[in-house]
């Protein structure tokens, strides 16, 4: 079912974003643009609609750059009764589609490479994405969070002090 949710929301909530704050004059309070339409949607699920999602605009009171603006438009979506497997074959559906509709074919150039979208999308553990695409970590580097803590440093990204391996 497509739905259309609240801009305007009396608390900021959805994501973690800095929101943009405005003023309801007629109610006299403050509101705050839609960061994402995610507690007015599962809200939705809760009360019955088992498939639910939205298409719009959405609003991050955050850095701007090439790949990030503030204003944004998304499609968010929840399902119920369903799994990670359901969720990996809706999104390769979807991408298929999209680009199909975007550009009339499922194979488009980037980067001066081919992607073919038809054909069915590779599907790997974490794990499995780390020992094929940077084979020098062993099993026993990847379960210590010592060592992917003092990894991800090299990379820039301080986690949270007691992150487990799951959030790591």
């Amino acid at each position: 079912l497509e739905v259309e949710t609240p801009m305007l929301h009396p608390i900021p909530g959805g994501a973690s974003a800095k929101p943009f704050i405005t003023h309801h004059n007629a109610l006299d309070m403050q509101m705050f643009m839609r960061i994402a339409p995610e507690l007015y949607l599962k809200r939705l699920v809760v009360g019955g609609f088992e498939r639910v999602f939205e298409i719009n605009r959405n609003f991050r009171n955050e850095g701007l750059s090439v790949r990030h603006n503030p204003e944004f438009t998304m499609m968010e979506f929840y399902a119920a009764y369903t799994d990670y497997q359901w969720l990996m074959d809706f999104t390769e559906q979807c991408i298929r589609a999209a680009a199909i509709a975007a550009r009339g074919t499922a194979v488009l150039s980037y980067d001066g490479k081919e992607v073919d979208l038809s054909q069915p999308f590779e599907r790997l553990t974490i794990v499995g994405a780390i020992q094929k695409y940077a084979p020098h970590y062993t099993l026993a580097q990847l379960s210590d969070a010592a060592f992917i803590r003092n990894e991800l440093l090299k990379f820039g990204v301080k986690a949270f002090d007691h992150a487990g391996l799951g959030a790591l």
